[in-house]
């Protein structure tokens, strides 16, 4: 098939704009799949090339918080909240929260989809608190019904709330 594509005038131009598309609706695994097929055509495009390192990147980053996000989605759902708390102890959690810092927020779906099921992790800056959203998401957005799970580590305490609907 892919030959099908180069044989009918595909471009690595074409390619880039795939993965450019791909990169910005947040699905890397297709985003990486299109850089290793346009390089497999266009070895030299610096078109394709300027994109491996950030498809590549977001890609393998996406894989590194995926079994941690998908364990917290879990806890949420069988309303395991000391099971959350002991994932936030981990290192990959630290590295979302760091990224995340001072209001910001991670979502991840599965296989790169952009809805569905889904966990998101806000930060909320001023607050020292984290909220933890499982529930559906549209369009790489919180829609629909999901549970929301405020938890707040104080210096010798944990305040744990949940808002569902």
């Amino acid at each position: 098939m892919w030959m099908f594509l180069k044989e009918y005038g595909y471009t690595s131009s074409d390619y880039r704009k795939s993965v450019e598309y791909y990169l910005e609706e947040k699905n890397y695994k297709y985003a990486k799949e299109y850089v290793d097929i346009a390089l497999s055509f266009f070895p030299d495009s610096e078109n394709v090339k300027i994109l491996k390192e950030s498809a590549y990147a977001k890609y393998e980053e996406e894989q590194r918080y995926a079994e941690l996000l998908t364990k917290i989605g879990t806890c949420i759902e069988t309303k395991d909240y000391a099971g959350i708390v002991d994932l936030s102890l981990t290192d990959a959690y630290k590295e979302i929260n760091e990224m995340i810092s001072y209001g910001g927020k991670f979502l991840y779906l599965p296989e790169g989809r952009t809805e569905g099921k889904g966990v998101g992790i806000y930060s909320i800056e001023g607050c020292g608190c984290v909220q933890f959203y499982y529930g559906d998401i549209k369009d790489g957005k919180r829609e629909g019904n999901g549970t929301w799970v405020h938890v707040k580590c104080d210096e010798n305490s944990l305040l744990v709330n949940c808002y569902e609907g």
